[in-house]
């Protein structure tokens, strides 16, 4: 069924899902290259606070005196960690997900992020790795 009924059911739906999203305390981290790509990640950041999640950048939230990459371990295996972004840009990147990919109670919640021209569903250019 389709018409101007479906659409208003379907709004109805979607913004009572968006009502629940900000009720839910859902954790991400987000993990990738620096410069331009911390840039990238606090764009992503503040997009998923805006939606009532809790953004982590091991960068930027760690206090200076721990280095992320000690905590982010002992973070990205815990329970409270829900989904984990990983944007491959560069070969220390691809390394971080050979590791992060080996480690089942990690794996389990990691989703890559890709430049959409190297994405197979806007591109058939192969990827850089």
């Amino acid at each position: 069924m389709s018409g101007p009924n479906a659409i208003g059911r379907f709004r109805a739906v979607r913004r009572a899902l968006e009502q629940r999203l900000r009720q839910t305390s859902l954790v991400a981290v987000l993990l990738g290259a620096e410069g331009r790509g911390l840039a990238e990640r606090s764009e992503i950041a503040r997009a998923l606070r805006t939606r009532g999640m809790i953004a982590i950048i091991p960068e930027a939230d760690f206090p200076s005196g721990i280095g992320p990459s000690l905590a982010e371990r002992v973070m990205l295996t815990s329970d409270d960690v829900d989904l984990i972004f990983l944007n491959v840009q560069s070969w220390g990147t691809a390394t971080e997900l050979g590791q992060f990919h080996a480690d089942p109670k990690i794996a389990a919640k990691l989703r890559l992020l890709v430049a959409p021209e190297y994405h197979p569903v806007h591109s058939t250019k192969g990827g850089y790795l």
